[in-house]
């Protein structure tokens, strides 16, 4: 299994067309690209990606994708599920 590691051209890629922004949204998107998108660090054993090849996924593909979760009359309901500690005190 190999993982790659995305660059900033490879993040730039997956932003795709951007020239229809205004020009403060573009800055955003690509102003020290490095600190805005941090990477995936290298999966480890047992790791999702350590198992399985994901070939990633563009702006347009996420918006194009048909079965985003959206309420409606029989889907109404969001489950919360606690991961992780929860005795930090405030």
């Amino acid at each position: 299994m190999s993982f790659t590691i995305s660059s900033n051209e490879m993040i730039t890629d997956a932003l795709g067309d951007i020239s229809q922004l205004p020009d403060d949204m573009k800055m955003a998107v690509t102003s020290r690209i490095e600190k805005s998108f941090k990477p995936i660090p290298r999966p480890r054993n047992g790791d999702w990606l350590a198992q399985y090849e994901e070939s990633g996924q563009t702006m347009k593909s996420f918006q194009l994708n048909l079965s985003k979760a959206v309420p409606h009359e029989t889907h109404n309901t969001i489950y919360i599920q606690p991961i992780g500690s929860f005795d930090h005190p405030r």
